[in-house]
């Protein structure tokens, strides 16, 4: 491009007046006078210092869009981790509106921390489109064992088989933690940068960890556990698997395993049925016998029972007789103030009993000490009197049979038979006293 200064120095031609082509300057080096342009040369001058113009608008425009371009809106569901220059920001940007460097000094890469959800089914059965659609009761083997090919199952402690069917709910952690590798507190990382760091795939790496979970776990558990109470080995394979994803620094925080499923080889549906109706009829009768037992503890102490029953667990698991002496003192003072069953009715016809014969005592012993002052003065007289006094009660005695003998030697001969009349009038008054007035 040529500058319009120059334009305006230069003679058309390029000759001096002299016919030498020596740039427009004479013989002693003075400028020659400045020429006008003509239009068409200064319409091109024009446009020439437009377009300059206009450029640096562009570039001034391009520079400021380039800057700005490092603006990002991060979801509400989602966290964000800047890498600048291939090295990751150990900040994550939360939801909102943030300003980064532009592309590609800056990179973003964002991190859904919504909850995810995971089907392992490595353990389960087989099925076919059709068999999907039935129930499992409904299903036979198709062959005389398992296929390693196509039938998952777990081997249990006790040398069974089981089919399972996990599914995992799990999230990327935004929490903070302290580096495994550092001692001071203050150093910490986020989840998510451990995530973005560590993690490729995190469903493969996932489905394999709780695969080697389920496996120890159930090496560890019975067949009979895997089918009653499958959530105890879910548990069991969430608590296994979180230490290791701890252990890897993955930050993927294990929501929830679930055992959507279990059940047993359909080979051996026959023997497992049999084993399970045997197992339930023993349930049964325990709880049978557990109900009666409840029953009877009621009926004997009332609403005490519960409490009873505790103590009488804790005594059988006693050893130190102090204690032991103690619990047996505790039990005694419930059955006779809160008991109110057939022991309480025994119990306190026991003490009212127990205060008669204290009272009859007491009673004895002061006619005793009455008859003793007596004694001493005239022993005859007082044991006539009680002879008279025992005869009298002997005599009037219900039920007694009495017969008369005239005094004197006479041969007598008895009829040992009682008077019907005296036994059905016996039988009267007892019916009597049994029924009331």
């Amino acid at each position: 491009m040529v500058d319009s200064h120059e334009l305006n120095h230069t003679v058309p031609g390029g000759h001096d007046h002299d016919g030498h082509g020596h740039g427009g300057h004479d013989h002693g080096g003075h400028a020659l006078p400045e020429m006008p342009l003509d239009p068409a040369n200064q319409s091109l001058a024009d446009a020439l210092r437009m377009s300059f113009r206009i450029l640096k608008f562009v570039m001034v425009g391009l520079v400021a869009v380039f800057l700005f371009s490092g603006i990002t809106i991060v979801d509400q569901r989602q966290v964000a981790v800047l890498s600048r220059f291939g090295r990751l920001v150990e900040q994550p940007l939360g939801p909102g509106l943030h300003l980064a460097m532009p592309f590609p000094i800056d990179e973003q890469i964002d991190v859904d921390t919504s909850l995810r959800n995971l089907t392992v089914d490595a353990f389960w059965l087989r099925l076919s489109d059709r068999d999907r659609t039935r129930r499992l009761s409904e299903l036979t083997a198709r062959g005389a064992g398992l296929d390693p090919a196509r039938d998952g199952a777990l081997l249990t402690g006790d040398r069974g088989i089981m089919h399972l069917l996990l599914n995992v709910e799990y999230s990327i952690n935004d929490r903070v933690r302290v580096r495994a590798d550092h001692v001071d507190p203050a150093d910490q990382i986020s989840d998510v940068i451990l995530f973005v760091r560590n993690v490729r795939d995190d469903r493969e790496l996932l489905r394999s960890i709780i695969k080697d979970a389920a496996v120890a776990e159930a090496a560890r558990t019975t067949t009979d556990v895997i089918w009653k109470d499958p959530r105890q080995i879910a548990q069991a394979v969430r608590d296994r698997a979180q230490d290791v994803l701890d252990g890897m620094e993955t930050g993927i925080f294990l929501e929830k395993v679930a055992a959507e499923q279990s059940y047993f080889p359909l080979q051996a549906q026959r023997e497992f049925l049999s084993v399970s109706a045997a197992e339930n009829h023993r349930r049964e009768l325990i709880k049978e016998a557990e109900s009666h037992r409840i029953e009877r503890l009621v009926n004997v102490a009332g609403s005490a029972w519960e409490e009873l029953d505790r103590l009488i667990e804790r005594l059988d698991q006693l050893e130190d007789s102090t204690e032991y002496d103690e619990v047996i003192a505790e039990i005694g003072t419930i059955l006779e103030t809160q008991a109110t069953g057939e022991a309480g009715a025994l119990i306190r016809r026991a003490q009212q009993q127990r205060e008669d014969i204290l009272a009859q005592m007491h009673a004895d012993v002061a006619r005793f000490n009455a008859y003793l002052a007596e004694h001493q003065r005239d022993p005859q007289l007082v044991r006539d009197r009680l002879r008279l006094q025992m005869l009298g009660e002997l005599l009037d005695a219900p039920g007694l049979v009495k017969w008369w003998m005239p005094p004197g030697p006479k041969r007598l001969i008895l009829s040992l038979n009682r008077d019907p009349e005296e036994i059905l009038q016996a039988e009267r008054d007892r019916m009597r006293q049994r029924t009331g007035p």
